[in-house]
């Protein structure tokens, strides 16, 4: 049989025995043997120990064994409750004899039942709480208030003990409160220990008495350095007056330099979106360490002076600043309000031109001009001011030239708000140089020229109209860098044409050219008469208009041949007529006109086309003396019928010439004067026969 009995509880340092009675030959084993005074016998002494202050509860076992070896164990519960924590008392520990209802308590008690003794004096209420009051008896130097608590599971802390002197000469304790200060952060509050009916005057050195209570005073400190604070006590009970003991207790309160509480924050009340940085400066001491906030939020920042990106969003803005000197003291907490407003922007013409350059407004965009107490002044690179400073419009006048001109701004009295503007050059102008007509007649090429260019992003409008009738049309566009332009809708052979072309500039004029008139030709083919005479073509046009006209060279294509200059006449002639009926069957003439200023810049016309009938004429006498008459075997207009074959014969029928492609070459100076016969065949199988005389 094994009995380790009843389960128990108790408190740190008490002792309980375990188990029961042991038989005879029986031996014992407990487990574990912590805390137990044997852990073999059968009723071991178990001591209670708890430094925690929760309970510990621990099983133990106990094996008991038979001399036959029979085992049998059985187990017990012990658990030691925790004790409370000691405490500590306050209150007077110098009192005067018979002084009745001083208060002694428990500083900061953590339980609800305490149990006092008191020595030299008795309770008079309190007990069994954190709080008693006491009546002392005479004069005792050896005195004292003991307390211990008592907590739920009735375990006691250790006792506690003041000592208290009863004399009348009072021991008034030291005044309590901050040693170690910063001089502005006043006022600071010192007392001395409450005794019931005593009252207490104040000795302060290095600052004044603000108020004062029962056992308290408020003081404001006044200088740096070492201050002094002492208290006097009196009381007068029943058994005498009683006065502090000299020389007093004094406690020496270190006070440290503030920084200074008359600074303000230097810098900028407005700024402008994209400003920048903005810098602030609390005039503070350069030893001294800084801390700022902005709307509320710390930012960067350890010196005097704090520079931040101006905000990217308009609004008021709250900038605060506390200094902490080298002493470790703050100062008081200075606040700046500056307003962030949108970037300034310039309106005004971006080009100038030529005709458009002087009396130029520029003003500071809508928003920005509405700033109170705004100063703008006003920058202009290029250019000069013709208006006065400090408004938010100013006019300007720029030389003519191709460099760009930069007018700027700012208001004086923000920070970062500043704003350029560029003014461009446009100084392009247009040029139509000529006006020709394109071979077949259906298209006209148009030369052109926009010089200075380069401001200038319009688009050339090409205008056109039948010639002095009707209203001009737009017929197309290029870009200001194209030099030709192709009219492909035209009627050369019916029309001449008006052209002209318009650009707009940048500052909105539209600049026109001259107009130029096109040269429309007309051509008339009289035949030759008989004989020698050649058929003759007449040929007419208009003036060009466009460039003065130095002369107009007429080329002509027979055949579909190459193009020949025929002929060159002046500037003011505008028809002409020759011969031309044996250059070929089909004829088409153009009249080129060149400019005087430049052989180079030419217009042409359209074709004008005739045709002659060229029959062939063969003449009957050939007189080789050589006198320029009739001295060869002549056929007239035989040099337009290539691959002819000519053969002829004398009078007898006798061959005495042949050739191809004649082309009145044969004399006949080496036969006799005579009648003589021709045959001429042409390639497509005709033929012409007859005779002529040779006359010598």
């Amino acid at each position: 049989v094994a009995d380790a009995g009843p389960d128990a509880a108790l408190c740190p340092g008490s002792t309980v025995t375990l188990g029961t009675a042991a038989r005879t030959g029986y031996t014992y084993a407990w487990s574990p043997a912590t805390n137990l005074s044997s852990a073999t016998t059968a009723r071991p002494v178990f001591t209670a120990i708890n430094a925690t202050q929760a309970p510990i509860t621990t099983t133990y076992t106990v094996t008991a064994t038979t001399a036959q070896g029979c085992v049998a164990t059985d187990l017990v519960l012990v658990t030691v409750n925790p004790s409370p924590l000691p405490d500590s008392i306050q209150g007077s520990q110098s009192v005067c004899p018979t002084v009745q209802g001083v208060t002694y308590s428990i500083r900061n008690p953590r339980s609800t039942n305490y149990q006092w003794t008191v020595v030299g004096g008795t309770i008079a209420s309190g007990q069994n709480t954190a709080s008693i009051t006491v009546n002392w008896n005479g004069a005792n130097p050896n005195a004292s208030v003991q307390a211990y608590a008592i907590n739920g599971t009735l375990c006691q802390s250790t006792p506690v003990t003041l000592p208290v002197r009863i004399n009348q000469l009072l021991q008034t304790a030291r005044p309590t409160g901050p040693t170690n200060i910063c001089q502005a952060n006043g006022p600071y509050t010192y007392q001395t220990v409450l005794t019931a009916g005593s009252s207490y005057a104040w000795s302060i050195v290095g600052g004044t008495q603000v108020t004062s209570s029962a056992n308290t005073v408020t003081v404001q400190w006044t200088r740096p350095g070492i201050g002094k604070i002492a208290v006097f006590e009196t009381t007068d009970p029943s058994g005498g007056r009683c006065i502090s003991q000299t020389p007093l207790d004094t406690l020496y309160v270190n006070v440290l330099p503030s920084p200074a509480a008359n600074l303000a924050i230097t810098g900028p009340n407005r700024a402008c979106v994209n400003g920048g940085n903005l810098s602030f400066t609390l005039p503070g001491a350069a030893t001294s360490t800084y801390a700022y906030t902005l709307n509320g939020t710390a930012i960067s920042g350890a010196t005097g002076t704090v520079t931040l990106p101006v905000p990217a969003n308009p609004g008021t803005y709250t900038l605060t600043a506390i200094e902490k000197n080298s002493s470790l003291c703050s100062g008081p907490t200075y606040s700046k309000q500056f307003v962030v407003v949108p970037a300034l922007t310039i309106t005004g013409p971006a080009n100038y031109c030529p005709e458009s350059r002087t009396g130029l407004s520029f003003t500071v965009g809508p928003v920005a001009s509405a700033l109170p107490n705004a100063n703008y002044q006003w920058t202009v690179i290029g250019g000069t001011i013709t208006s006065v400073q400090g408004t938010g419009t100013i006019t300007v006048d720029l030389p003519a030239g191709s460099t760009n001109a930069t007018v700027q701004v700012s208001d004086v009295n923000s920070a970062g708000c500043g704003a350029t503007f560029t003014v461009r050059p446009d100084n392009a102008s247009v040029a139509l140089q000529a006006a020709s007509v394109v071979a077949g007649d259906r298209s006209i090429t148009l030369q052109l020229n926009v010089p200075n260019n380069a401001g200038n992003a319009s688009q050339v409008r090409i205008l056109r109209r039948v010639a002095g009738s009707g209203t001009f049309a737009q017929v197309g566009t290029v870009a200001n860098t194209a030099t030709s332009f192709t009219d492909s809708n035209v009627d050369a052979d019916a029309n001449a044409y008006d052209y002209r072309l318009e650009l707009q500039n940048s500052c909105g004029t539209v600049l026109q050219t001259q107009d130029h008139t096109t040269i429309r030709t007309t051509a008339t083919a009289t035949e030759g008469q008989e004989g020698r005479d050649e058929g003759k073509v007449k040929v007419s046009w208009n003036a060009y208009r466009g460039f003065d006209v130095k002369e107009y060279r007429i080329f002509r294509t027979s055949d579909n041949g190459t193009s020949t200059l025929v002929a060159t006449v002046s500037g003011g002639t505008l028809q002409t007529e020759f011969a031309s009926s044996t250059a070929g069957f089909d004829q088409c003439l153009r009249v080129v006109a060149v400019s005087s200023a430049n052989a180079s810049v030419t217009s042409a016309s359209n074709d004008a086309c005739v045709s002659f009938a060229n029959d062939l004429v063969f003449y009957n006498v050939i007189t080789p003396n050589n006198d320029g008459l009739n001295d060869k075997f002549e056929i007239k207009n035989v040099g337009l019928y290539p691959g002819n074959s000519l053969t002829i014969l004398n009078r007898w029928g006798k061959e005495v010439y042949r050739a191809s492609n004649y082309n009145n070459q044969w004399d006949g100076a080496e036969q006799a004067a005579g009648v003589y016969y021709y045959l001429l065949k042409l390639p497509g199988g005709k033929s012409y026969k007859g005779w002529f005389e040779v006359v010598k």
